[in-house]
């Protein structure tokens, strides 16, 4: 991410349960299920619903999506392929909001810029 100059090196992993209960605008997930691997994150393949944890846990959540990307960490081969496939998978999340969420209004914004 720094190749790209977004500092994420005091970012952290947070757990679902920080957020329980509270006033969420807008709930994003970048997972994709696999062969015989049901991700809880998910939304349903047959009728597009919300998944059930964001249902009970963040049950005020205005909005949705789910947008799945490949893992990067599920690559094998040298470091250069490796780095390679994350590279691949930042552009291609990049790309993705860029193009989904360019029109979106966001609250406080300055849009003076």
């Amino acid at each position: 991410m720094a190749e790209i100059g977004i500092d994420i090196s005091k970012q952290t992993s947070k757990s679902i349960e920080e957020f329980r209960n509270k006033d969420i605008d807008m709930v994003v997930t970048v997972c994709t299920s696999r062969a015989n691997v049901i991700c809880p994150f998910c939304s349903s393949p047959i009728t597009g619903d919300r998944p059930e944890i964001i249902k009970t846990t963040l049950p005020g959540a205005k909005q949705f999506f789910q947008h799945g990307f490949s893992d990067p960490s599920e690559v094998d081969g040298s470091d250069e392929e490796k780095i390679a496939a994350f590279r691949r998978t930042r552009d291609e999340m990049k790309k993705w909001i860029l193009d989904y969420f360019s029109d979106l209004e966001i609250k406080g914004s300055d849009s003076r810029s």
